[in-house]
This record gives structure tokens, sequence and C-alpha cells, in this order.
């Protein structure tokens, strides 16, 4: 049974990747972004950095909300913020992407679409 359900969680995990890349990859196309990553090694802050460094004009990033799982933030107090988890430089794994978009009323209307 238990060999069973893992060989299901990966189709499904798979579905799900396909899913979510399949989605990304159409609002990137809808809304001409010009540029991604995901977010790994370097957490959110870090990746929006570099995607800031490596454009040819000047950026501005905002970052309106920082995702954080309930009670991570005790959690990190407690750990003496070891993992820079609240300045944005905590290393994820979550396979979230993070695009670059021109500010228009389109992607006004696409933050208040997935807010």
């Amino acid at each position: 049974m238990y060999l069973l359900y893992l060989k299901i969680s990966k189709h499904v995990q798979r579905l799900n990747t396909l899913i979510f890349y399949t989605l990304a990859a159409r609002l990137m196309h809808k809304y001409n972004a010009h540029g991604a990553t995901d977010v790994t090694g370097f957490g959110i802050l870090g990746h929006a950095q570099n995607l800031a460094k490596n454009q040819r004009g000047e950026v501005a990033f905002v970052i309106h909300n920082l995702p954080v799982l309930a009670k991570m933030t005790a959690v990190a107090k407690a750990c003496g913020n070891m993992f820079q988890l609240l300045q944005g430089f905590s290393a994820e794994t979550s396979g979230m992407h993070m695009h670059m978009y021109l500010y228009t009323d389109a992607i006004r209307q696409l933050i208040s679409t997935y807010s």
C-alpha cells in the first residue's frame, strides 16, 4: 500500500508541477515578461537582487508581502535568525517563480487578480 501511495504521489507531484509551469509560461507570454528565475538557494530577496543586477536599464523591485509560513516568524526568532528568513535571504525550495514585468495597467490587474 505504501509503495502504491509513493508511486501515485510522484505522478500527482509531476502533474501539479506541469500545471504550475504551464500557467507560469502562459502568464509570462501574455504579459510580456522581461525576466524570470526560480526562487531557491538565495531566498526571495537574493533572487530579486540578482535579477535587478542583470538588467540593462534601471529597475525598481517592490515586494509588498514576504510570504512566510504560519509560526515561522517565531521559529526564526527563536533560532537567532540564523537563516535570515525575515530579511528575505532564507534558502527556499518551494519551486516558486519570480517574474519581471513592466508595471502597466495590465500588470496591476494581474496582481489584483492573484493577490
